[in-house]
């Protein structure tokens, strides 16, 4: 699900304040790692599965925006009542898609947006006045 409207559960329109927890990420193939690595140590009260899950989507979120997106690159963290919002921003103007095509087996790309389809409640791209905001919500 798309929602490029002014509400999309996440507040993007909103201060940065908003967010539990900010960081720039690397701007190299050391992000998605180094994103991994922050939200399991900020989100140390979610169980193992859904934390792990949370954790694939935001890397697939990171490596699209490293692939497809141009810096500056960073990572918003926000805690829901019941799961996570989680937001990457890079200062790219190309927007992200789902792929029509099924990505052959032999193919290296083509996934990740299809994993973070499959794994969150619910999800996102908003334009921001430098870049993008991609982002999904996970609920328990």
């Amino acid at each position: 699900m798309r929602d490029s409207g002014a509400h999309n559960g996440l507040g993007v329109r909103a201060a940065p304040g908003d967010w539990s927890a900010t960081v720039p990420l690397p701007s190299d193939t050391s992000a998605a790692a180094f994103a991994r690595l922050f939200l399991q140590e900020r989100a140390t009260g979610l169980p193992g599965d859904f934390l792990a899950d949370a954790m694939l989507a935001t890397s697939e979120l990171v490596a699209n925006a490293i692939l497809h997106g141009r810096p500056a690159f960073w990572l918003f963290v926000r805690d829901l009542a019941a799961g996570i919002a989680i937001g990457v921003h890079d200062d790219g103007d190309s927007m992200p898609f789902s792929p029509v095509i099924e990505p052959r087996p032999d193919q290296m790309d083509g996934r990740g947006l299809r994993i973070v389809e499959a794994l969150r409640s619910t999800w996102g791209v908003q334009p921001t006045p430098t870049g993008k905001m991609v982002w999904f919500e996970m609920h328990m």
